[in-house]
């Protein structure tokens, strides 16, 4: 089937969010976390596919996890901080959790310590981007790379290519990369 003439003028570069939840998912249940979940900012169904990734590896593992460990804090109503208050008692009950960002993964781990928590003595933590604080920070982030160069450079090189009349693969997904820091211990 001939993709429409529209669709012969883009080209969608993408990271393939579920395969970075079911590797977090894979890690956590690797080192036995069973009673896990993951910390997100919004609901919308285009951005559900780490969560999905996530739970199927719990799934795939016997582990069932349900719709009450996914967190959510939206930004866009709520305040981070309000959030995190409002799930501090449920964060407690768990041994780890997946957070949607590193943004998210660090401020969490922040707000754990001003709460007395020690992350991963207390509480595993993992996030996703690998952006530069991960590396830095106390403890070191677990985390999914993501190649956002590639990402940019797929984007403009198939740019180009639509501008010299050159084939183009219209739906790019780009791989991830589970990194293995010091913010998850094994039980």
């Amino acid at each position: 089937m001939q993709p429409s003439s529209m669709n012969n003028k883009m080209v969608q570069v993408f990271i393939d969010d579920y395969l970075g939840g079911y590797k977090i998912g894979q890690y956590f249940a690797s080192i036995n976390h069973r009673n896990v979940a993951m910390l997100d900012d919004n609901d919308e169904e285009e951005t559900r596919h780490r969560w999905r990734g996530f739970r199927q590896a719990f799934l795939d593992n016997g582990i069932n996890i349900d719709e009450d460990s996914h967190f959510i804090i939206n930004i866009k109503t709520e305040e981070l901080q309000e959030g995190l208050d409002r799930f501090y008692p449920k964060l407690m009950e768990k041994t780890a959790v997946f957070c949607n960002s590193d943004f998210y993964a660090l401020r969490l781990i922040k707000y754990l310590n001003e709460h007395g928590k020690k992350v991963p003595d207390d509480i595993s933590v993992a996030g996703y981007d690998d952006i530069f604080f991960s590396k830095i920070s106390s403890p070191e982030l677990t985390t999914i790379r993501q190649d956002v160069q590639m990402k940019a450079e797929m984007a403009v090189d198939s740019m180009m290519r639509m501008i010299k009349n050159k084939p183009v693969e219209h739906n790019i997904k780009l791989p991830v990369e589970l990194i293995i820091r010091q913010s998850c211990k094994s039980l």
